[in-house]
């Protein structure tokens, strides 16, 4: 079941041969059946999905990395939801 609407990540980055832009929205999601023995299949080839800890976030290199903040602010209790976006270094 989808809960509350946590926030919005803008995310860019460049493949070798193509730029690319990508919105990412984040819920906070119940599933009571759900195993976690066991990882989300992927539908794209190019994505893996698996299991981690908040407090490994860093560690499995989580992206884009905008998305591990709204998760520790969500977790902190911060109220939202938030935006976040990685074109910050590219803002003129």
């Amino acid at each position: 079941m989808v809960h509350e609407y946590l926030g919005c990540v803008e995310a860019d980055f460049e493949l070798p041969d193509t730029y690319h832009q990508e919105i990412n929205h984040l819920f906070r999601v119940v599933l009571p059946s759900i195993n976690h023995d066991l990882n989300p299949e992927s539908k794209e080839s190019h994505l893996e999905f698996y299991w981690i800890r908040i407090n490994d976030m860093e560690q499995h290199n989580l992206q884009p990395y905008p998305v591990r903040d709204i998760i520790v602010r969500y977790f902190n209790k911060e109220e939202g939801p938030f935006w976040e976006n990685t074109f910050k270094d590219h803002i003129k």
